[in-house]
């Protein structure tokens, strides 16, 4: 099979905290809470809508190719990303550290990390405790209703990247459109709730407080260098050792990603990514807020002007 740009599909779920901020991009209707837009999860699958793998989920082609993602070896896929869009608040959450992880679950933890793609006037996230704290106080807290009065709350507007450590409670006010990339890893502990009595959504107090870094935190909001190269701006940061995240502002720029494969998602406008395929020059149009992966070893060229978030690992 020839590499060419994969245009991705998303898996929507919906939740009582969703907005319906998504629905334009995507054709849905009703609480749209998050867009996988890339995913292996067998229940929130990714799909390809282009070229000769149209249809097929992202599992199946990675099983079948895996040296377009890294080598040639079939491998679980090591990171989720997900675009959600808040009109309420989502639950207060807690995520396990890999070694935790793996010697309860399993499974892979959960480094996260968040580009805010809109937000609205006031709306912020709140990010592990404003002090050093206990168990006994985050349980008395969580039962009096009075947890996020031990957070950190930071307002955020587009473009702030928020860096979400394993152990550190995490939640965000309504009106925030953000881009979540994760490990692979489908574990989360639902600590609070805001009062809502629903049986789908069950609290995991007893494990999240075993996971819970109970000291003052600080730094979560993430200043990135600017990079110049030629007319593209670029914000990068690595999160060793799990991806890099890039925030690209170009009028035009040739991509090559030798080591592995590429995520591209355009904020700004339709993109348009040029290629060459079985001897012929190509061109894929990337609407706004859609994804499109660059397989491994892919070189090709966005020849318009375009804000894109880029992630590789």
């Amino acid at each position: 099979m020839k590499k060419y740009p994969l245009l991705i599909e998303p898996t929507i779920s919906s939740s009582v905290w969703g907005g319906d901020g998504l629905n334009e991009y995507y054709n849905h209707t009703g609480r749209a809470s998050e867009a996988y837009v890339l995913s292996t999860l067998k229940d929130k699958p990714s799909t390809v809508i282009n070229g000769s793998l149209v249809g097929k989920n992202l599992s199946t082609i990675f099983e079948d190719y895996p040296y377009w993602v890294k080598d040639n070896e079939p491998k679980e896929f090591p990171i989720i990303i997900k675009l959600a869009n808040t009109a309420d608040f989502p639950s207060v959450q807690v995520h396990p550290s890999d070694i935790y992880a793996k010697s309860h679950m399993h499974s892979l933890g959960k480094v996260e990390a968040w580009y805010i793609v809109d937000a609205k006037e006031g709306a912020g996230v709140y990010v592990g405790f404003n002090k050093d704290t206990t168990k006994e106080e985050v349980l008395e807290r969580i039962n009096n209703g009075t947890l996020l009065e031990i957070m950190n709350f930071q307002s955020v507007k587009k473009g702030d990247i928020v860096e979400i450590d394993t152990g550190n409670l995490h939640t965000m006010t309504g009106g925030i459109k953000l881009v979540a990339i994760q490990e692979n890893c489908d574990i989360t502990y639902r600590m609070y709730d805001f009062g809502r009595n629903d049986s789908s959504r069950p609290l995991n107090i007893e494990e999240g407080l075993a996971v819970t870094n109970f000291n003052k935190s600080e730094h979560f909001i993430l200043k990135l260098p600017i990079l110049l190269e030629n007319n593209n701006v670029i914000h990068k940061k690595d999160f060793a050792p799990y991806f890099k995240l890039s925030d690209i502002s170009t009028e035009g720029m040739a991509l090559y990603n030798e080591d592995s494969l590429t995520w591209l998602m355009t904020l700004d406008g339709d993109l348009a990514i040029e290629y060459v395929r079985m001897g012929k020059l190509q061109t894929q149009i990337v609407p706004e807020m859609y994804s499109v992966i660059l397989p491994r070893d892919f070189r090709c060229k966005i020849k318009n002007r375009a804000r894109i978030i880029k992630v590789e690992f």
